[in-house]
Formats: structure tokens, C-alpha cells, sequence
């Protein structure tokens, strides 16, 4: 039965609204409760004979959820070789946000299997209970190499955790081989611990660290075998990592530094804003080691470069260099060390700013004659400034430079620094993130970093920000929220409360409760389910010319501007 339509003669549309509104005070308080439609986005990895659901498919041959969208993500596979062997793939290029509800995914008995892989997808990973995902050799246990986005936040907080297992020559959280993607960890409690070869969290072997963000939870980085516990796997430099929050623990494997190069590399560029950070250098009985912030040891070529290192106010640091009893030992803030036939590692730069809390202590060498720095230089064999094989201090710089990044937001929503609201410089070198917050009804539309599309995203990072360049702009639409339909939503969801939503077409259920706003996009139309009864509010609504509203006796109220 029509209910309104905008051929019907005027008369008969008034008849029809006075009978809504007397149906209306007839109606039970119980027929007008919020509806929460039920949906089928949660992944379950200890069921297999489930084959898809909303965003997400299964393939019973490769053992493999595909993501294809938003879901959460619970069970267990079992451990070890008692696991069913079910992995998680994001689909390349993909953007979506994913919850980790107490999830168990061990696929380390499995040759080359991963528990979840993102490559070249942008996740916005919730952690909710207690997690863990342990791959197998040549993968890392989360997999984000470089060409993927990872945003890691907690759902409520320091109990939400995360273990990250990779297999040989992978990273816990990052590449299999070759440089890690850019990662971003907000919140939570997260211990990466690479297999032989990969960083902690950053690269795997042979790969430097991508860009490595922290600010804010509790983080603890093993780089296992050779890699650095934050930074470069073995033979990669450490890549652009950030702290700027939170309570970091970072240990290199050996040769590794703790935060910086793997064995064989340089620190790449390492800013530290604050938080709390202990980063100590791998040990060794054989090779040079690293440093515990800087350059990964050596057992080829000369210690590695400590790469450029700076620590501002705010921060507390202690750094370890790493112990050998047959080579150099690592500065504790600096170079690696080096093999007894090989050069030391430069010094390419360090700043420690007035107001920063840092304790440096040295990594001891062999012979009791080839210590590294607290600051400075890793222990070798070369002789410098008649100090024979000892690292030489470094005297670190104070002055830190700073940069803008030009924000733009259109109206019905702000761009914001994190974790600090109120910055408005970067520190030369740093990581910076942004957090993208729509306004009451809207949604993020679109990002752009330095005129790249990066997605619709909430959150982002921008790597190694070194000059006044850089760029960032967001734009806002009108949102299905809730139990509200707006209509001018481009993008609409598959359900809301009390509605549904399919090809043009929103479907309003029985004991529903919803408000119809915005203009129509296209040509959107409102049905009202067969036998429902519900309550439908049309707030400023532009159905359009085409657009009818059909259904059996929903009771309707008519707000200020209702055009229909």
C-alpha cells in the first residue's frame, strides 16, 4: 500500500499523512525500538567450512580468508602442527579497517605460510583481547612490506595485545625480505620478534625499515638472529623510525643495533620526541655489534654508520651498545661496532636537545681495548686520534630544526597532529601523524598527502618530513550514521539501524526508528519491508522527482523543510 508518492492529488496525501500520525499514538513503545541489523562481517579462523560473508571470502584449496572490506577477525587455528593451517590476505590496494578479537593464527608449521598478510593493502588494525599471529620461514608474522599501510590502535587500551611471530628471514611486524612498509602503532601492548635475519619490527633480511612510527602503548622489538629490534633486517639500514610516545623496548639481534641498522647497516634516520625508550645493541661472539641507537655491527665491511640521530626534549632514553668478546663493541648512541680487520663506522650526526632525559652507556669489546662510545663511535681495529681500537666520543649537537606541514580541511571536519593536538612543527627528519576526524554525520571522503590520494582514511603518517614542502588535505561527506539515512552519501554502508541498503535502494525494517535527511544521490529510493511498522522522520529530505515512499502503515513524522 502507497503511504506517499508524488503523483497522488494533494487531498489524498493529507488523508493518508492524518492517518499515520493517529496510527502513530497507537503504536506499542516496543515497536519503535532501535533496530541493529545483524551482518555476517566477522571472520571466524577456526571455521573452515564457512565460504564468505560481508567483505570477506574463503578458499577451502589455499586455507585463505580474502579481506575485501571492514571485519573483525576471531578463533583459533590451533598450534603449531595441530593448526588448521587458515591465513588472513588483504586484497592488494584495498583500504579497510580490521578488528583482532582475540584471535589465534599459528601457520608456522605451514612452509612459507603467512598468518596475515597486507601487502600493498592500507589496514587500520583495532586490537580487542589477546592476539598472536606466527607465520612460517620467509615470512613475517604481520607482513607489511614497503608499498603497505599499518595503523595499530587499541580498542580500550593496554590490555589489547598483540604477539608477532616471524619465521626465518622474516620481521615480526613488517617485510619478509626486503624494506618494510610504513607502520604506525598508536596504542596497545605489541611484541615483535623476528625470525633469523628480520628486524623486530621494520625490515626483513636484506631490508631496510620502511618508516616506523610509535606514540603511544607498550612495545617490545626483538630483532632476533642479525636484524635490528626497530629497523633495518640483516644488511638493512634502520630507515626513518619515530618515537614519540609510549614505552618502547627495542633489542637488536646479533650485530643488530636496537633501534637502527640490522647487521652490515646503517641507522638510517632515527627521531626520538618523547615516550620512554630502551634500546640495546645485539651481542656477539663473533662479529662486530650494534649499537643500541645507530649502526648495525659488522663482519664484512667497516661498523655501521650511525646514520642521523636526533633526540629532542621530552624524551627518555637508554641506550646500550652491544658486547663482544672477540670484536668492536657498538656505541651505545652512534656506530656499530666493527670486525678486528675493517674500519669503524662514521658518525653522520647527532642531536641531543637541552631537556631530554638520555643515559648512554657503552658496549664493551675485546680485549677490554675495543669498547665503543657511550656517544660517538663503535670499537674496531683502526686506530683514531692515537686511541687504538677504541670508538671515540661524538659530541652531539643541541640545536634541532623544525618544519610545517601545510594542512587544508574543507568544512565538516579537522585535520590534528598526534599525539600532540597542539603541535604545529616536526622535527627535522621525523615521522609525523595525522588523525582525520569527521563532524557529527559525515565521513572522511577523501585524503591527500603531498597531492597523492592515500584513501579515505582516519589516520595517517607522513615519513621523514626534512623541509616545508609537505602537504596535507581532507575533504568531508554527509554519512549514514546509525540509525540516520542521508541520502547525499556517495558511498552508503550495507546496513544502518533499522535499514538496509542495496542498489539505490534503502530498505526500512519492521521496529525501526529512522531519520531521512540530505538530498538523494541518484536515484535513491526509501521501502518500507512488507508488514513492517516503523517510524520514519524525514528531516530536511530531498527524495527526488523518480523516488517514492512505499510500505504497509509505517506511522511518519514530517520535520521542518521536508520536501517529498
Amino acid at each position: 500500500m502507497n503511504i506517499l508518492h508524488r503523483t497522488q492529488k494533494p487531498s489524498r496525501v493529507l488523508a493518508v499523512l492524518l492517518a499515520a500520525v493517529m496510527l502513530l499514538t497507537l503504536i506499542p513503545a516496543f515497536a519503535l525500538t532501535a533496530w541493529a541489523a545483524s551482518d555476517d562481517t566477522v571472520i571466524d579462523v577456526s571455521d573452515s567450512a564457512t565460504l564468505s560473508g560481508t567483505n570477506w571470502a574463503y578458499d577451502t584449496t589455499t586455507k585463505t580468508f580474502t579481506v575485501a572490506g571492514d571485519v573483525t577477525i576471531t578463533g583459533d587455528t590451533g598450534a603449531g602442527s595441530s593448526s588448521n593451517g587458515n591465513r588472513v590476505v588483504v586484497a592488494t590496494s584495498m583500504v579497510a579497517n580490521i578488528t583482532l578479537d582475540g584471535v589465534n593464527i599459528d601457520v608456522s608449521a605451514t612452509n612459507s605460510a603467512c598468518a596475515f598478510d597486507m601487502e600493498g593493502a592500507t589496514v587500520i588494525l583495532t586490537l580487542a583481547g589477546t592476539n598472536a599471529l606466527k607465520s612460517a620461514n620467509n615470512r613475517a608474522g604481520l607482513q607489511a612490506p614497503s608499498g603497505s599501510v599499518l595503523t595499530i590502535n587499541a580498542a580500550t587500551g593496554a590490555s589489547d595485545s598483540l604477539t608477532a611471530t616471524g619465521g626465518m628471514l622474516g620481521a615480526g611486524i613488517g617485510s619478509h625480505s626486503g624494506t618494510g612498509g610504513n607502520i604506525t602503532i598508536n596504542g596497545g601492548m605489541i611484541t615483535a620478534n623476528s625470525g633469523i635475519g628480520g628486524a623486530g619490527i621494520g625490515g626483513g633480511s636484506m631490508g631496510a625499515g620502511g618508516s616506523v612510527t610509535v606514540n603511544g602503548g607498550t612495545i617490545i622489538a626483538n630483532g632476533n638472529g642479525i636484524g635490528a629490534g626497530i629497523g633495518g633486517g640483516y644488511y638493512g639500514a634502520g630507515g626513518a623510525v619515530t618515537i614519540s610516545g609510549g614505552t618502547v623496548t627495542a633489542i637488536g639481534g646479533s650485530g643488530g643495533a636496537g633501534i637502527g641498522g640490522g647487521q652490515n647497516g646503517a641507522g638510517g634516520t632515527i627521531v626520538i620526541t618523547g615516550g620512554s625508550v630502551t634500546a640495546t645493541g645485539g651481542s656477539s661472539t663473533g662479529s662486530g655489534v650494534g649499537a643500541g641507537i645507530g649502526g648495525g655491527g659488522d663482519n664484512i665491511g667497516g661498523g655501521g654508520s650511525s646514520g642521523y640521530i636526533t633526540i629532542a626534549s621530552g624524551a627518555t632514553i637508554k641506550a646500550t651498545g652491544g658486547a663482544s668478546t672477540q670484536q668492536g663493541g657498538g656505541a651505545g648512541i652512534g656506530s656499530g661496532g666493527s670486525d678486528s680487520n675493517n674500519a669503524i663506522g662514521a658518525v653522520d650526526g647527532i642531536i641531543i636537545e637541552t631537556g631530554s632525559n638520555v643515559t648512554a652507556t657503552r658496549g664493551t669489546g675485546s680485549s677490554g681495548t675495543r669498547n665503543g662510545a657511550a656517544i660517538g663511535y663503535g670499537g674496531g681495529n683502526s686506530s683514531i686520534s692515537g686511541n687504538e681500537n677504541a670508538g671515540q666520543p661524538f659530541t652531539p649537537t643541541t640545536d634541532v630544526t623544525y618544519h610545517t606541514v601545510a594542512v587544508t580541511q574543507t568544512a565538516n571536519g579537522t585535520i590534528a597532529t598526534f599525539p600532540d593536538a597542539s603541535a604545529t612543527t616536526v622535527v627535522h627528519g621525523a615521522n609525523q601523524t595525522y588523525k582525520i576526524t569527521p563532524d557529527a554525520g559525515y565521513k572522511v571522503a577523501s585524503v591527500t598527502v603531498g597531492g597523492s590520494s592515500v584513501g579515505a582514511v582516519t589516520s595517517v603518517t607522513i615519513p621523514n618530513i626534512t623541509d616545508d614542502t609537505r602537504t596535507i588535505t581532507a575533504t568531508f561527506t554527509p554519512a549514514n550514521v546509525g540509525n540516520i539515512i542521508h541520502l547525499s552519501d556517495t558511498n552508503p554502508p550495507a546496513t544502518g539501524i533499522g535499514w538496509t541498503y542495496l542498489n539505490n535502494v534503502y530498505t526500512i525494517i519492521n521496529g525501526a526508528n529512522v531519520v531521512v535527511t540530505g538530498t538523494s544521490a541518484g536515484q535513491r529510493r526509501i521501502t518500507v519491508a512488507a508488514s513492517a511498522t516503523a517510524r520514519i522522520t524525514l528531516d530536511g529530505a530531498d527524495i527526488g522527482n523518480t523516488n517514492a515512499l512505499t510500505g504497509s502503515n509505517p506511522p511518519i513524522t514530517l520535520s521542518a523543510g521536508a520536501k517529498v
